[in-house]
């Protein structure tokens, strides 16, 4: 699973904020 529970060199927060990211994306383009 990407390693989200353990974090393996893939911080959550950066996969947090990544998801923001291309959330306020999706907005933008509506």
């Amino acid at each position: 699973n990407l390693g989200l529970q353990g974090g393996g060199g893939f911080s959550p927060r950066k996969f947090r904020s990544m998801l923001l990211g291309v959330e306020k994306k999706r907005k933008q383009e509506e």
